[in-house]
């Protein structure tokens, strides 16, 4: 990974795939619990 951007619609990928795992497995972690309650 040295020296190589890898971009998606001109927006560099890693920041995205940082920022998405940040709020991705918070929400994943709150779906989960929500279903788990609803679900009894």
């Amino acid at each position: 990974m040295d020296g190589i951007e890898w971009e998606i619609a001109g927006l560099p990928l890693h920041p995205l795939l940082v920022h998405g795992a940040a709020v991705l497995i918070p929400l994943s972690a709150i779906l989960l619990a929500l279903i788990a309650v609803w679900g009894g």
